[in-house]
C-alpha cells in the first residue's frame, strides 16, 4: 500500500508542535500531582477573595481551574488548607479556564 503525504504551508509547525506536546513531559522541573483541593485568589492588595479549585500540583507550581480567569494580574497571592501560608504565585499560562502558576 502506497502512503500519500499531504504537505501544506504550516506542516511544519503542526509537527513541531506535536513534538512539543510529547515532550512536555520531559521538561517538568517535578512531578505533577492531580487533585481537587479548593483555594482562594487574592488581589488587589490582598483583600479580595475568590474561589477556585487547584487541579494538579507539584513541587514548583500549580493549575487552577475557574469558570473565567482571563483577569487575573500576572502575579497574586493563593491561600488554601493544603498550604502551610499564602503564596505568592506568577502566571506562566492562561486559557481562560484554566491556569498555570509558577510558585515565587
Amino acid at each position: 500500500m502506497m502512503s500519500l503525504e499531504v504537505r501544506t504551508p504550516h506542516s511544519e509547525m503542526i509537527a513541531s508542535a506535536f513534538a512539543e506536546v510529547r515532550d512536555e513531559t520531559n521538561r517538568r522541573q517535578s512531578k505533577r500531582l492531580n487533585c481537587s483541593i479548593p483555594a482562594q485568589i487574592y488581589v488587589k492588595d490582598d483583600t479580595h477573595l475568590v474561589d477556585c479549585t487547584i487541579i494538579d500540583i507539584s513541587a514548583t507550581g500549580m493549575k487552577l481551574k475557574h469558570p473565567n480567569v482571563t483577569w487575573l494580574p500576572s502575579m497574586f497571592t493563593l491561600r488554601s488548607i493544603v498550604l502551610k501560608e499564602p503564596v505568592k504565585v506568577r502566571q506562566r499560562w492562561n486559557n481562560g479556564i484554566h491556569v498555570g502558576l509558577e510558585l515565587v
